[in-house]
């Protein structure tokens, strides 16, 4: 998984209680463009941390929820742990 990735999930999650993929912020989109990023890629990511038991996905549909709220102190060893 590339660590621009786990940047804009982490800064993401900081923000908003739920992620969803059909709906991503401006500074989203903006980070993934800069860094050569999909929003496919962001969701094969988020699949992985759900799959890791992560994050939870709403069942049909591109919402992902964390399963432990970060409260603005999650990183990339946060979402691992």
């Amino acid at each position: 998984m590339d660590m621009d990735l786990i940047e804009t999930i982490t800064d993401w999650v900081k923000w908003e209680r739920e992620l969803d993929l059909k709906n991503p912020p401006l500074f989203v989109l903006e980070t993934l463009e800069r860094h050569e990023q999909t929003v496919k890629n962001l969701e094969l990511a988020l699949d992985l941390l759900t799959t890791l038991g992560k994050f939870e996905k709403y069942p049909d549909s591109k919402v992902y929820i964390p399963l432990h709220p970060a409260k603005n102190q999650i990183g990339f060893f946060g979402l691992l742990k």
